[in-house]
């Protein structure tokens, strides 16, 4: 208890005089702006991880070697005009021997056999 006690002024004895306005800093009025700015570059920096991650995704196809399968030279035979006719007369024949009532009788084409009714 050896301290010495100093008498006080009256300035330290009051309390300090609180504006009647309160006082803003700065860091508050730039928090809104603030936090848009940063909301936008996480937004970017995700669209590039996202981007990027997609690119890498994609797979490209690997670079396959396939032996080339080389065919023989096709032979040319030329064709005689008689030979042309006697095929297309060889095929009117067959089709003209048809006949569509036994192949197709009435009652298995009708709309009714068919489902059609």
């Amino acid at each position: 208890m050896d301290q010495e006690i100093k008498p006080q002024t009256p300035a330290e004895n009051t309390p300090a005089a609180t504006p009647s306005t309160p006082l803003t800093t700065k860091s508050e009025k730039k928090g809104p702006a603030t936090a848009a700015i940063v909301g936008v570059i996480i937004a970017i920096i995700l669209a590039v991880i996202g981007f990027l991650a997609w690119k890498k995704s994609e797979t490209k196809p690997a670079s396959v070697t396939t032996p080339v399968k080389t065919t023989a030279a096709a032979t040319v035979t030329k064709v005689s005009a008689t030979e042309v006719t006697t095929t297309s007369a060889d095929i009117d024949k067959t089709l003209s021997a048809l006949d569509d009532t036994k192949d197709f009788p009435a009652t298995d084409m009708s709309d009714a056999s068919l489902g059609l009714q």
